[in-house]
């Protein structure tokens, strides 16, 4: 199972937290917030927010990271691995030898 997320009308497969923390920084800077604003609009803390986006909060909540994608104006969608192209198990299999 994947995660999709819509950044900037583009699909994009964030299989890593720190793909999903860049995927977070893009879609702010392309609304021109801040992290401060971003971080009150979602009603977490900006400390929060900063660990998120660096990929640091590998214990994140799903609720708060949904609470920041809503704020973003992006969504979530989970697809079946098969779906992707080569799909992430022959990925990291490649990756592997």
């Amino acid at each position: 199972m994947h995660i999709t997320g819509m950044v900037a009308a583009m699909d994009t497969t964030i299989t890593t937290v720190k793909q999903l923390g860049g995927a977070l920084i893009q879609a702010r800077r392309d609304l021109n917030l801040t992290q401060a604003e971003v971080a009150t609009q979602a009603r977490v803390s900006l400390r929060w927010l900063v660990s998120a986006e660096t990929g640091q909060a590998s214990g994140a909540s799903v609720g708060r990271i949904l609470q920041v994608l809503r704020t973003l104006d992006k969504a979530l969608v989970v697809i079946d691995a098969p779906r992707l192209r080569g799909g992430v198990h022959q990925q990291i299999r490649q990756a592997e030898v």
